[in-house]
């Protein structure tokens, strides 16, 4: 019928195939614009939580597009990494499950404080010298502030944290006062037997542990299986430290300074007595405390309070040796120094009474 149509509007034979040719090849091109029938275009959203593919036209082209970030099969992606690693914004589960945080009060001049996350509350009435168990939140960016106790409108610290599914402490140290020589802030540790970070430097050059050429599993009694141990300076008013396993030449921190934490050290598991000395004066010692190690477990020891006698707080200095581990109890007693008194306090989460375990007793007298 179109053809005939062409026939009597256009004279000519081979000016009407011409034409009939050229309106066949529109209408193609026309039923290839058109909207009817199913299309292969696959559209999709990332908006960085769950990988989420966006395709363009069912052409796989080998490459993944993430809020404008083009990214390769091989997972190479320059601004962010890879679904498994990422950090969900706004603390927005992703596919890793869930980190574990808890928070170490170790501000000697601080009083109780209360913890909120994102305004709600997360502990209540933790006290100097007292790590609190971990509690389990989903991977992202969350606003953290620290209050005194019973009293929100008191703010000490409030910054945004961004968490990975990896395990946390969040340390507060320093001080409070007006005539503070170490102001307070906030100590973002990641546990585990790895590097311990500060916010996103590793500190390895004020607190890098060290073996003195020593094979560590010649300290202490071997069994099977060895246990980690790094330690943070969190006293304020001693200077740079050293720790040492007596009776050895095995050194497990050398030169670590306030604010700073070590490297964790492998020891095998067993009861040991720790030195602490002037990071300058290794053979003079000022203190001794025991300590009782587990195989395969990693600990925190946490050196903090006042060396001297007129500080502004009668918190005086301390070894508090911390699990870090979700699965065990967070403080560990077996620790010892001196005259051993223990006291047992208590630090509340929003869900559940949290039992934080024993301090140990003051490393000076």
């Amino acid at each position: 019928m179109v053809a005939d149509t062409l026939a009597r509007l256009l004279p000519g034979g081979r000016s009407r195939r011409i034409a009939f040719v050229a309106l066949v090849a529109l209408m193609v091109t026309i039923a290839g614009c058109g909207g009817a029938g199913p299309s292969n275009n696959t559209t999709g959203t990332d908006d960085g939580l769950d990988g989420t593919e966006t395709t363009d036209g069912g052409v796989d082209t080998g490459t993944e597009t993430t809020d404008g970030e083009t990214t390769t099969d091989a997972g190479t992606d320059d601004e962010t990494t890879d679904a498994g690693n990422e950090t969900a914004g706004n603390g927005t589960t992703n596919d890793t499950g869930t980190a574990n945080v808890r928070v170490a009060h170790m501000s000697p001049d601080a009083p109780a404080v209360d913890v909120y996350v994102n305004d709600e509350t997360f502990l209540t009435n933790v006290t100097f010298g007292n790590v609190s168990e971990y509690t389990e939140v989903a991977p992202g960016e969350y606003n953290v502030s620290i209050t005194e106790a019973g009293n929100q409108s008191n703010v000490v610290f409030a910054e945004n944290l961004t968490v990975e599914a990896q395990n946390y402490t969040v340390t507060a140290l320093g001080e409070v006062g007006e005539n503070a020589t170490e102001p307070f802030s906030v100590l973002v540790l990641q546990d585990g037997p790895m590097e311990a970070t500060v916010g996103d430097e590793t500190t390895t050059e004020n607190g890098t542990a060290t073996e003195n050429g020593t094979n560590a599993t010649d300290a202490g009694t071997n069994v099977s299986g060895n246990a980690s141990v790094r330690v943070v300076h969190a006293s304020p008013d001693a200077g740079p430290v050293a720790v040492q396993v007596a009776g050895t030449d095995t050194t497990l921190a050398e030169n670590v300074t306030f604010g700073t934490a070590t490297e964790y050290v492998d020891v095998p598991a067993g009861t040991y007595t720790l030195e602490i000395v002037p990071a300058n004066d290794t053979e003079t010692v000022v203190t001794t405390v025991s300590v009782n190690v587990e195989a395969d477990t990693p600990y925190t020891a946490f050196a903090a309070g006042y060396v001297t006698e007129d500080a502004p707080a009668d918190t005086p200095f301390e070894v508090f040796l911390a699990v870090d581990d979700p699965e065990a109890t967070t403080m560990d007693d077996s620790a010892t120094g001196g005259d051993e008194t223990t006291t047992e306090e208590e630090t509340t989460t929003e869900e559940s009474d949290s039992s934080v375990g024993l301090p140990v007793p003051p490393l000076f007298a």
